[in-house]
């Protein structure tokens, strides 16, 4: 796929005003992405005939013969011009309370308008009438020709022009604190709440056979963008009945008619058609893969009291106070517990979706989350390759690794250049990992449940 670089037209201000002990700031911020991608030319956009030799038990018997085994033709995927408009505004004041407490107070307006597709060739679905939902009666006469499924717009289905809802307007508090009890010691303190202003491409495929493509932020459109607008249909396998062949090399793609053709739905299942929805959305709402619910990380720095106009060392001639001056330690703590996997099995395609593997069934009533120190930590015993015709029931993000902590060293030394403190310098820094040298256990090896590394959390975490 060919890409033309995004283009974003972006405004933004920001002013500070000094007024006794509150340093004001606040600024604005307007952005207007734009970017596209170019349509596919794929492989199968003239049709695609395999021969396998299933008739004549040669590949090339059978081109001879002009028997064909399977077809396939596809569209052009089309051209997608995403459009996405952002407004944020914030004001924040740095109040200096007293010479040794100092608060940041601040608040930021976030604004993310819903994107677009400039040509309204983009779609969402009505799961409650199985049907899909296109912006407008322009994006209705885009649908190709025998789409399988109901196709209605926005008006008629009863949803925003654009077809999702967004929030119109996001407050993102922040507060922070520093304190120094003493000389030489700060404390710092802070709480604040980000917005993003979309889920990522893998979050809104969420089990769905997608066929899309991200656009840089306006990524919502990443799994809306060909569905009813491209289809994909496949014959076969062919068959002789009364010595006629169902499908030749001249009439490889007749219509969908019996058993021999079916339609492949960029987007959702095909067999919503036949009123089949084996799509269950409730157990797509958990925790993405690697997601960490509960971390910390403290930090501490630390210049060591050693040499000039230090309590030590200060005496001690100019070359020594070279090497023993202008340290500084930084030790760290960091820890994480219960990072969160999705199981998987590989090698089926139960629910018929045109895409091998997927989540599995979870056993009633049982727990894979064994726990303990055990190098494996999950039972695949709880699951099973769901049967055919539908997706699994097990969770996403359902399991759980281990609780994981390490503390950490930074060393920094500088040497001034001879321009004082302000000026140029030299900086050497150095990095101890681990260094109380505590395994941890790292992986998994696997979130397959057929594989024998399912659930394999080796220990590691050396010094380095």
């Amino acid at each position: 796929m060919s890409a033309t670089p995004p283009i974003c037209a972006q405004i933004r201000d920001t002013i500070s005003i000094q007024k006794g002990s509150h340093l004001i700031k606040t600024g604005i911020e307007l952005r207007h992405q734009f970017p596209h991608k170019e349509g596919d030319r794929n492989t199968n956009e003239f049709g695609r005939w395999d021969f396998t030799g299933n008739f004549t038990g040669y590949d090339f018997g059978d081109l001879l013969l002009g028997l064909p085994f399977t077809t396939k033709i596809e569209a052009i995927t089309p051209r997608a011009e995403a459009r996405d408009w952002e407004f944020g505004f914030f004001i924040q004041d740095d109040w200096k309370v007293r010479p040794d407490l100092t608060l940041n107070l601040g608040v930021r307006f976030q604004h993310y308008g819903t994107p677009y597709e400039k040509d309204d060739r983009w779609y969402n679905f009505d799961l409650a009438n199985r049907q899909v939902v296109v912006p407008s009666d322009k994006a209705l006469r885009q649908v190709v020709p025998g789409y399988p499924v109901p196709v209605v717009t926005a008006r008629e289905a009863g949803y925003p022009d654009k077809l999702i809802n967004f929030k119109s307007v996001l407050v993102d508090p922040r507060i922070g604190i520093a304190f120094r009890p003493r000389e030489g010691t700060v404390i710092r303190t802070g709480y604040g709440i980000y917005s993003v202003p979309y889920a990522t491409h893998a979050a809104q495929a969420a089990g769905f056979p997608v066929g899309g493509f991200g656009i840089d932020r306006a990524g919502l459109l990443a799994a809306r963008v060909r569905g009813p607008y491209q289809l994909v249909e496949e014959f076969g396998p062919n068959q002789i009945v009364d010595g006629v062949a169902e499908l030749t090399t001249l009439q490889g793609f007749p219509q969908l008619t019996g058993t021999l053709g079916r339609q492949l739905v960029y987007g959702m299942d095909p067999d919503l058609r036949k009123n089949n929805w084996p799509y269950d959305r409730a157990n797509e709402k958990g925790h993405q893969n690697g997601f960490n619910p509960y971390q910390a990380r403290i930090v501490a720095v630390y210049p060591l009291p050693f040499g000039k106009n230090q309590k030590y060392g200060s005496s001690a001639n100019r070359f020594l106070q070279s090497i023993i001056g202008g340290w500084t330690l930084a030790p760290e703590w960091r820890e994480r517990n219960g990072t969160r996997f999705t199981p998987a099995f590989s090698g089926a395609d139960t629910a018929n979706v045109g895409r091998s593997g997927g989540r599995p069934d979870l056993l009633p009533g049982c727990n894979p989350n064994v726990g303990g120190e055990t190098e494996f930590k999950w039972n695949a015993g709880c699951f099973a390759v769901p049967p055919n015709g539908r997706f699994g029931t097990a969770p996403r993000g359902m399991m759980r690794g281990f609780y994981v902590w390490d503390l950490n060293i930074n060393a920094f030394k500088r040497w001034h250049l001879g321009y004082g403190e302000t000026g140029p310098y030299f900086q050497l820094e150095a990095y101890i990992r681990n260094i109380l040298n505590h395994p941890n256990r790292g992986g998994p090896s696997s979130t397959n449940i057929t594989s024998p590394a399912f659930g394999q959390f080796r220990l590691g975490g050396a010094r380095n």
